[in-house]
């Protein structure tokens, strides 16, 4: 098997230096071009380690980042929608060519509202950016999952009462047939 380059020492400072940082082994041996392992070694070679407390850390971190981009991109759906609707009632320049006739009124242009079917397909669009809105919006949301906890809450307070009052309408029917 051959060996691969050794590591040279401006790799090795840039690995202390992104291990520093915290870095994931995996995300140093793609910046660097080389093997996980070998970073890993190396690391080890120079006293450092690479633990899970620092990946849960960086996938922390990558959370929120998303998290963030998510609600840019909500934000993003949101205008483009209301410029959407804004487009319903906004002249547009609508052009013309012709091939025959005087070679100076060959193109014209003027100011056009849009046709019921511009209108419709504005619409469509609008409505998708404000679905994709409100999907970004709520995925990110503590809400929903809260409202949920609730009700499976209060539906299980009141199995719990239901299940009760049957326990006592059952010792009620047996204390009947006893007395018979």
């Amino acid at each position: 098997m051959a060996r691969s380059t050794p590591f040279t020492d401006a790799e090795r400072m840039k690995i202390r230096v992104l291990h520093g940082k915290g870095w994931s082994a995996t995300r140093i041996a793609t910046e660097l071009g080389r093997s996980t392992r070998g970073v890993t070694r190396i690391a080890a070679q120079m006293g450092m380690h690479f633990d899970h407390a620092q990946t849960a850390h960086a996938t922390r971190a990558a959370a929120i980042d998303m998290r963030a981009c998510r609600a840019r991109l909500a934000e993003r759906a949101l205008i483009e929608a209301e410029e959407m609707f804004d487009d319903l009632h906004r002249p547009y320049m609508d052009h013309a060519f012709s091939m025959g006739g005087d070679p100076e009124q060959r193109y014209s242009q003027h100011a056009a509202l849009p046709t019921p079917a511009d209108k419709a397909q504005l619409m469509r669009a609008a409505t998708s950016a404000l679905a994709e809105h409100r999907r970004l919006a709520e995925f990110d949301s503590d809400e929903g999952a809260a409202a949920a906890k609730s009700l499976l809450s209060g539906l299980g307070q009141a199995l719990r009462t239901v299940a009760d009052g049957l326990g006592d309408s059952d010792q009620k029917d047996e204390g009947a047939t006893d007395e018979r």
